[in-house]
């Protein structure tokens, strides 16, 4: 997974290249700032981060015109780094603020919306509900059981490089929000995560 680092002077910024973001904790030093998201990409996406670092330093060879443009057409730590630079510069800018939408008019339904709308509301208590409930007891025992596999050396399948990988097992995490556990596993080409549940995964002995 491709990453941007922007680092200010106020705060720091990882940028996916997917468009997610992450924004650092107040007096969150760079190094742990990168560990605590490298842990949580390498969970979500199954894969290690190819993070490019950016700062001041990288704006300096640009043109002030340039800047002032683009700065309303960023956020974040980009935006911040942008703003330092034009301020020792002592160029004048304004960052823009979009105003919120006017709420349009509330429209009276016709009879025949009505109808639909009656319709695709029954149509949608009809079908099954197949969302996946989480059960985080359950999850928490998972979790306390495979502990004891930390340290062990296993083979899994890595869908990033499409081949299997050997590894040893450095920790164990719980996501809250899906529910999976996962193995942390430190090979020879990166640090991945592995649902302690998968078929794909091989004890070496």
């Amino acid at each position: 997974m491709k990453a941007k680092l922007f680092v200010s002077s106020t705060v720091k910024e990882i940028r996916l290249e997917d468009g997610k973001f992450y924004l650092s904790n107040s007096g969150e030093s760079t190094e742990d700032f990168i560990e605590r998201i490298d842990t949580i990409i390498t969970e979500e996406y199954v894969e290690e981060v190819d993070l490019s670092m950016i700062d001041l330093s990288k704006y300096k060879k640009v043109g002030s015109s340039a800047l002032v443009k683009k700065i309303n057409q960023t956020t974040g730590a980009e935006q911040a780094i942008i703003a330092e630079l034009l301020e020792s510069r002592g160029v004048a800018f304004e960052v823009f603020v979009n105003e919120p939408q006017k709420e349009s008019p509330v429209e009276t339904p016709s009879a025949e919306d009505k109808l639909d709308e009656e319709s695709l509301e029954k149509q949608i208590a009809s079908e099954p509900k197949t969302k996946r409930v989480i059960d985080l007891v359950e999850s928490q025992k998972v979790l306390d059981e495979k502990k004891k596999n930390i340290g062990r050396s296993i083979s899994f399948s890595c869908k990033k490089f499409d081949e299997v990988l050997t590894g040893e097992i450095m920790g164990i995490t719980l996501d809250k929000r899906s529910g999976f556990v996962q193995y942390r596993i430190k090979t020879e080409k990166g640090i991945f995560g592995k649902n302690v549940l998968s078929d794909e995964i091989t004890w070496e002995k």
